[in-house]
């Protein structure tokens, strides 16, 4: 018991040195003349851990005591302020938000003015802009970081993000594109990317990338962005099974709560619609029953489904398939408009008639009686 007591000791012993020796963020710089501070910057990673992990009323202290702390300069306090802003927008405290993003962008000036080649720096004042819905600003701070670091997949995400909320969705496809193929399992890449298409009203390029994303591990707003896709093409059934999925995960973050409503109102759709398509099916058939579906609703929900290619296809078939229909309908109509075809086929062996033939065809040449056919004679 003693021996394993001082190995677990020793473990810990070695654990608390190496975080020493870790030492703090490369954007804090460190007096080795003061142990205290080095320890404090050390312990800062974990409390500004805290400040952005927790969420609502405790990250805002969390992140006041950061930021009130004194200990924190520069990039460092700008993301405290960052951090806490971001906690007020999710609460709705809008004007304290607004306030902390400015002050965010105060102090990452100041430090790129000192290295114009942080890119944290411009990555988090970008953010900045970008909730302060300043996209142009936010798009030039990201991209800068790609001209110093062409790979930086937070550039590309937040870059992406900020053409997207300017409604330039060709361009956030793109930047959404380089960031899967710097991480082909990053399923937030393709979250973002399938609202991208959703925008643009792609509904299938937009469940296939809802789709790959799940592939990489459950999540609300795949869920739902894939319910959206499929209730766009009026597959009902499925948009109803993802929306019950994104209901059914927990909601561990602010932002689950836009999943978890839309989801709701989702299913809300869903059931107006089938109300709606019930009723729509006792308009054509009052004969049918509760719940039946009529072809005049399905065929309505077919033709709304098309996008612009499948009414092209649709075009070039009736275009080829109608003509050849009419020429087929003409051929057999004009062919059983012939009174002698049935005469001339008994006349030259076929069948016998029946006697309601021989009475129709006595009829039609103005003989009474079920004789006749066979007592005319007919050209060889």
């Amino acid at each position: 018991m003693r021996r394993k007591t001082r190995r677990l000791g020793g473990v810990a012993v070695t654990f608390f040195i190496c975080l020493i020796l870790a030492g703090p963020p490369a954007s804090a710089a460190i007096s080795a003349d003061d142990p205290a501070e080095t320890l404090w910057k050390v312990w800062g990673g974990f409390r500004n851990l805290f400040c952005s992990s927790e969420s609502g009323e405790d990250s805002i202290k969390d992140c006041t005591r950061d930021v009130e702390g004194g200990h924190d300069k520069g990039a460092d306090l700008a993301l405290d302020y960052f951090h806490r802003a971001n906690a007020y927008n999710a609460l709705g405290i809008f004007d304290s938000a607004s306030a902390d993003y400015d002050k965010v962008i105060e102090l990452d000036t100041e430090v790129l003015k000192s290295d114009p080649k942080d890119t944290a720096a411009h990555n988090v004042r970008g953010l900045a802009y970008l909730a302060k819905r300043d996209y142009d600003h936010a798009i030039s701070d990201f991209s800068e970081v790609l001209k110093i670091v062409p790979s930086n997949s937070a550039a590309y995400r937040n870059r992406g993000a900020a053409y997207e909320a300017k409604g330039d969705t060709n361009r956030a496809i793109s930047d959404f594109g380089m960031l899967i193929q710097i991480n082909p399992n990053n399923g937030d890449a393709y979250i973002r990317r399938g609202f991208a298409h959703s925008h643009q009203g792609d509904s299938q390029k937009a469940i296939s990338d809802f789709t790959a994303a799940l592939g990489v591990g459950p999540d609300a707003d795949a869920y739902v962005g894939r319910g959206l896709g499929y209730q766009a093409i009026s597959d009902q059934s499925s948009a109803k099974a993802d929306f019950e999925a994104a209901l059914a995960l927990p909601q561990k973050y602010p932002r689950d709560k836009w999943a978890h409503d839309t989801a709701l109102k989702g299913l809300e759709a869903l059931k107006a619609y089938e109300t709606a398509h019930a009723a729509a099916a006792v308009a054509v058939n009052p004969d049918a029953p509760p719940g039946g579906t009529s072809w005049y609703a399905d065929m309505f929900a077919w033709l709304k489904s098309f996008d612009a290619g499948n009414w092209v296809l649709f075009g070039v078939f009736s275009f080829v398939a109608v003509p050849i229909l009419l020429v087929v309908l003409f051929v057999i109509f004009a062919d059983s408009s012939d009174p002698n075809k049935l005469e001339n086929t008994y006349a030259h062996g076929g069948a016998r008639p029946s006697a309601t033939e021989d009475e129709a065809l006595a009829g039609a040449r103005g003989e009474g009686g079920r004789s006749g056919v066979h007592k005319q004679k007919f050209p060889t």
